[in-house]
């Protein structure tokens, strides 16, 4: 409702009349913006619900049995790279990142794969001219030659002296198992086929059936168990060189193992990893496994016996025993330090929909400098402070999840324990390493793996 100020009645009561009108609009327009705001709250709710609810489904979906995190939390972690850095050394003009390859163009054969060279020649000319080659097309084709069985005869003539009457023979070759018909070349290919390309016993015996050799998978079973037992040395040797370093990744993850009659039983490979090049360490990175039928926390308390610095792992409370006295609580020399990766299971960086509950937008953006300036070593408290885990309890109801995360996270243990990711801001190196051991069970009858 408009007025000309200009030419306002001059007759009080109809001056009245126009100002209760007034007053009536307004209080209109002031109801139904209240109605506004109170349905741009309720739909802000939903939206924030909705998509709490998305990010639970994607993880459930993508997460943590395919190893695989959120674009959110992804975004936050590789933000702060914009370039690669220029190589230290002299050698910049081999360490040159590759030119990328546009999209419908075949990518090139590599270089160091050999080359045999079939020349196709036209008919000669029937002028009987001279003919000379002024350019040459070349189409190159990937082949394959497909690998072939030969048998080494290792002949040891024995010789005679017919002066001094003595026979001479050289001694018996050295096979690397005792009377076992298989050169070390056979050998490595049936060890790497099953424990790197997760090919089973059974499926490598048709695979050489198919080619007129018959191992049976038992004969392999138990060259396998010879080889494990012959090598073990060299097993201790690279965990006790893993042990040397500064701080290592640990992990484990469950197999089935076959009990013959009894059936099966749940079992664990333990994977420890040094590689310390993200903080300048250029010692060759090294990894060794560990099988055992259990997970409890005795396993990792005997592995890393005897050593001293940094473990990072996950929150699985079998690593406790090797952080502090399980009687007195005090701690030990294995320090521990958190995982970002795992992190969000204790409440924070879930993707949007964890930072944008109960945190504003002006919290979030504090939250992502913390993260990318100082790579973790005081985001911990940032994202868990008192106030924020408090506003969460008392708006979420108890059994809620992230009501749940917010309590967990609150304990000194995981503020302690992830503001000391200083280096590698998760442990997904030895996760990294442990995913052929674990997608080994896709490739395995009944999608278990034998062992």
């Amino acid at each position: 409702m408009r007025f000309d100020l200009d030419r306002l009645p001059t007759d009080p009561v109809l001056l009245q009349k126009m100002l209760r009108e007034m007053a009536e609009a307004m209080e209109v327009d002031r109801d139904e913006l209240k109605v506004a705001k109170q349905t741009v709250k309720a739909q802000g709710l939903t939206i924030e619900k909705l998509e709490h609810r998305l990010a639970r489904l994607l993880r459930v979906q993508f997460g943590r049995s395919s190893e695989k995190m959120d674009n959110a939390q992804l975004r936050m972690m590789f933000e702060d790279v914009e370039a690669i850095p220029e190589p230290a050394n002299d050698d910049a003009a081999a360490l040159k990142p590759e030119p990328v390859r546009k999209a419908g163009t075949r990518a090139p054969i590599p270089a160091h794969i050999p080359r045999l060279i079939a020349e196709h020649r036209p008919e000669p000319c029937n002028c009987g001219g001279v003919e000379t080659v002024i350019c040459e097309d070349v189409t190159e084709v990937l082949d394959y030659v497909p690998a072939r069985f030969r048998v080494l005869r290792h002949v040891r003539p024995r010789v005679a002296c017919r002066s001094c009457e003595t026979i001479r023979q050289v001694p018996a070759i050295d096979l690397p198992l005792p009377k076992v018909m298989a050169s070390s070349a056979l050998l490595a290919h049936l060890v790497v086929s099953r424990f790197v390309d997760h090919q089973p016993w059974h499926r490598q015996s048709v695979i050489l059936r198919r080619q007129g050799v018959n191992i049976d998978r038992d004969v392999m079973g138990r060259w396998a168990r010879k080889l494990a037992w012959l090598m073990a040395p060299l097993g201790e040797r690279l965990l006790a060189h893993i042990l040397k370093a500064p701080k290592i990744h640990g992990d484990e993850t469950p197999v089935t193992l076959l009990m013959g009659e009894d059936g099966s039983h749940t079992a664990y490979f333990w994977v420890y990893l040094r590689d310390g090049r993200s903080s300048g360490d250029m010692t060759p990175p090294a990894v060794a496994f560990r099988f055992t039928t259990g997970r409890g926390g005795e396993h990792p308390a005997a592995h890393l016996a005897g050593y001293e610095g940094y473990l990072q792992a996950d929150g699985y409370g079998g690593y406790n025993v090797l952080y502090r006295n399980p009687k007195t609580k005090a701690p030990r020399r294995v320090t521990e330090v958190g995982c970002w990766a795992h992190y969000p299971e204790h409440g924070f960086i879930w993707g949007n929909a964890i930072l944008t509950s109960g945190i504003d937008g002006k919290g979030q953006r504090r939250a992502r400098d913390k993260i990318k300036g100082t790579g973790g070593m005081k985001a911990g408290p940032a994202l868990a402070s008192k106030a924020w885990r408090l506003r969460v309890r008392c708006q979420r109801a108890p059994k809620s999840s992230l009501a749940h995360r917010a309590s967990s996270s609150g304990s000194s243990r995981y503020t302690g324990s992830w503001s000391r990711c200083w280096n590698d801001r998760d442990n997904r190196g030895s996760r990294s390493h442990r995913c052929p051991t674990a997608g080994a069970r896709r490739h395995s009858c009944g999608g278990k793996r034998e062992v």
